[in-house]
């Protein structure tokens, strides 16, 4: 693991280290700040913490004044649909990284990167149409439409039974993807 850090002791102290390395794990017991000059480099080489990739600890604060997060495979290993990473670990965080370099994956596969503020963890989704956080399929969509019309063509008819001559709904079709 590789990283500029400054740890504060009661006076500030900047250290930086920028080792070639190992995968490996790294502990600071002390409190951590890492400002916008920092970089934080982490390996993914396997799905074993600490051999098999990079987890940064501190046990105390870890403060995060937008540095750089850089996330890199190494060995020739290929993340799976799946795999967690739990690449940080604090006592508690402040901040965020202002920049955040993942690597690409597969076709169908993508980063959820929304446990890293919380657990410190990254993992691998499946993006592809057939995974139930995808798309609708087109079938999908026809049959959601056709139910639409029919509802609306159900309001219309007692509508202007009612209070004469109306509008159909508007319906809007979001697509996510």
């Amino acid at each position: 693991m590789r990283w500029a850090r400054q740890v504060l002791l009661g006076s500030l102290l900047t250290l930086a280290v920028a080792a070639a390395h190992a995968i490996g794990c790294v502990t600071d017991s002390n409190s951590v700040v890492l400002d916008s000059s920092a970089t934080l480099d982490i390996q993914l080489g396997g799905t074993t913490q600490c051999t098999g990739y990079d987890e940064y600890t501190v046990g105390g604060r870890l403060t995060l004044i937008q540095p750089t997060l850089n996330i890199t495979l190494t060995n020739g290993f290929v993340p799976a649909a799946g795999e967690s990473f739990e690449i940080l670990e604090w006592g508690s965080l402040t901040g965020t990284f202002g920049t955040v370099t993942i690597p690409s994956l597969s076709a169908g596969l993508g980063w959820d990167m929304s446990a890293l503020y919380t657990i410190g963890t990254i993992t691998v989704e499946n993006t592809s149409a057939g995974s139930s956080d995808g798309p609708l399929p087109l079938w999908a969509l026809g049959a959601l439409g056709a139910g639409l019309v029919s509802i609306g063509s159900r309001r219309l008819k007692k509508t202007a039974h009612r209070e004469g001559p109306a509008r159909l709904p508007t319906v809007a079709t979001v697509f996510k993807g």
